[in-house]
């Protein structure tokens, strides 16, 4: 599971990077990207004419079976799409999830492995019906671009989370240094989970803002992974927009606990683009979490 996770996470961050990795101005261009509009052309007249109409080239490819054969072809094209669409969800879920842990330790390894919990039997009750993680986070951006950032994860009863991520933005490629700021927020659910592993998925809001807010919708897919007796390991895959451009965003990090402590390295990737422009950043980034 881990090495299919770790597949999905180098093909996203291979489709999104940019080509050009060091760029001047790169939060100028986030901004440029976001904000442009384009106007596409329908061009639907010459392509529905082009085909000469719904006779009898459709027909000879359904086969001897006609528009029956066709419907078939179709329906079953569309289930394919389907379970391969959802196979991030279903699977896990059906494989994976446990719903008898509905608590949280103190902290990942206060007492077992990983962070989530069943509810004790005849002895004390040292789990809680919340927990809150705080993150306090840096690293170096390859175009230039210094992130100091903030995030918050709320872990509620019944798989119900809440979390929030902002970046302060320096690009210190430019004098006099300018400064951009970009965030997620989410409510999530936890759609599968066990004693090492938890995945969620959320929908949210993203904002990107240089010179003036660029808002947009933002969906998350999160995979925590606890190994051995301290290390963690998470996944996080984003796919929405702001202001007019979509984006996509991959982060994966490997940290170690130290009692409520967390130290943590990675790699955080998110690209833009527009129907006219597109940038991106991306470098390595660590950071300390704190669980209350």
């Amino acid at each position: 599971m881990a090495r299919r996770a770790w597949f999905l996470v180098g093909g996203l961050l291979a489709a999104l990077v940019h080509p050009h990795v060091v760029a001047a101005d790169a939060l100028r261009d986030v901004q440029d990207t976001t904000s442009s509009g384009g106007d596409s052309d329908s061009g639907s007249s010459s392509s529905s004419s082009s085909g000469g109409g719904y006779g009898s080239d459709d027909e000879q490819g359904c086969g001897l079976l006609g528009e029956a054969s066709c419907e078939s072809d179709d329906s079953l094209a569309f289930w394919a799409f389907a379970y391969t669409i959802g196979a991030p969800w279903t699977v896990p879920r059906i494989h994976f999830d446990d719903r008898s842990f509905g608590r949280y330790a103190a902290y990942p390894f206060a007492d077992g492995p990983g962070l989530l919990r069943r509810q004790p039997v005849n002895t004390v009750d040292t789990t809680r019906a919340v927990a809150i993680a705080l993150d306090v986070e840096s690293g170096y951006m390859l175009q230039g671009v210094v992130p100091a950032g903030l995030a918050l994860r709320v872990l509620l009863p019944y798989g119900l989370e809440l979390d929030g991520r902002f970046n302060g933005l320096s690009d210190v490629e430019e004098h006099p240094v300018e400064v951009a700021s970009a965030g997620t927020a989410h409510m999530t659910y936890r759609f599968a989970q066990g004693e090492r592993y938890d995945f969620r998925t959320g929908f949210g809001v993203r904002a990107f803002a240089l010179d003036a807010p660029q808002i947009g919708f933002d969906v998350l897919y999160g995979i925590d992974s606890y190994l051995g007796r301290r290390g963690v390991w998470r996944i996080e895959l984003h796919l929405g927009s702001a202001g007019n451009a979509f984006v996509g965003q991959a982060r994966s990090t490997v940290g170690m606990t130290f009692d409520r402590f967390e130290i943590y390295a990675g790699y955080d990737h998110t690209a833009y683009l527009s129907a006219e422009s597109g940038a991106a950043l991306g470098g390595p980034i660590g950071g300390l979490r704190a669980w209350f």
